[in-house]
């Protein structure tokens, strides 16, 4: 009778501790979601994702890796412009892309991020895109910072973010893809109506290609300005081509900029029809 209650006991103890275990290992790893932004991944290596291909063969062409998507995080895309420190933790500052709409961020990465690179070996001018909790997690010394919970490091900016003028919009054969022919943003500024495909560039959408913040391709006409994130590489024919990942009205060079919007959010933002 005693050695059943003593095994009885003992069974108890063992699921117990079980359950504390599974709690302590979900309890801080928000659920995370494939993101329609991020198209799947390529077994290209990253030595082919900078390859210029000819024609049109953009199917070849490996995408840019990301950070790995995080349900109801919040999102951020920048490149680091201070790294300095918040008491005993390294922080870094991100400033988003010119028309991005994304603003400034300062974050930490830690042992809990889940990220394709070392923290120690960033540098400024390196761009890295990531999602957080949306909470600063301190305030040292007058620098509130968040702590990133996945991330990864891109290409640089200027091979991955486009500022342009749209000069034709070209429906494809099948839904939700196509192209739009694109004049950049300094070329458009002089005048001239842009019809030398020297200086101009022409992205492909397909059903993957994110449109933010409401934008449909049924609504964009010639002259409108659009923010294109990019795969950061390029054909070499004239025009020369790439694949647009994300498309989205251009923000405002100057002046207040967006804030990062959670990954649910984002993914009720549908792909053109």
């Amino acid at each position: 009778m005693k050695r059943n209650m003593f095994l009885g006991r003992l069974v108890s103890a063992v699921l117990l501790v079980s359950l504390l275990a599974g709690c302590a290992g979900t309890g801080e790893t928000p659920q995370s979601q494939t993101s329609s932004s991020q198209p799947e991944e390529s077994s290209s290596s990253s030595s082919s994702q900078s390859q210029q291909l000819p024609g049109r063969s953009e199917e070849e062409i490996a995408p840019t890796g990301g950070a790995e998507p995080v349900m109801d995080a919040a999102f951020h895309r920048g490149t680091i412009a201070e790294i300095g420190t918040a008491g005993q933790v390294t922080t870094y500052t991100l400033m988003g892309a010119p028309g991005s709409g994304y603003g400034a961020l300062t974050v930490t990465f830690d042992q809990n991020t889940r990220m394709d690179f070392d923290p120690a070996q960033l540098q400024v001018g390196d761009q890295v895109e990531l999602y957080y909790s949306g909470l600063s997690c301190a305030l040292e010394e007058d620098v509130p910072y968040v702590a990133a919970i996945s991330a990864a490091k891109l290409l640089p900016e200027e091979s991955t973010n486009y500022n342009g003028v749209v000069v034709e919009v070209r429906p494809g054969d099948k839904e939700g893809e196509g192209s739009l022919v694109m004049r950049a943003l300094d070329a458009a500024q002089t005048g001239d109506p842009g019809e030398d495909a020297l200086e101009q560039f022409v992205f492909h959408y397909a059903p993957q290609t994110q449109w933010r913040l409401g934008l449909s391709v049924e609504e964009l006409q010639p002259g409108d300005e659009l923010n294109i994130y990019h795969r950061g590489v390029a054909t070499m024919s004239i025009p020369p081509q790439g694949s647009a990942l994300e498309i989205r009205r251009m923000a405002p060079l100057e002046g207040e900029l967006d804030e990062g919007v959670p990954l649910s959010s984002q993914s009720s933002q549908s792909s053109a029809q």
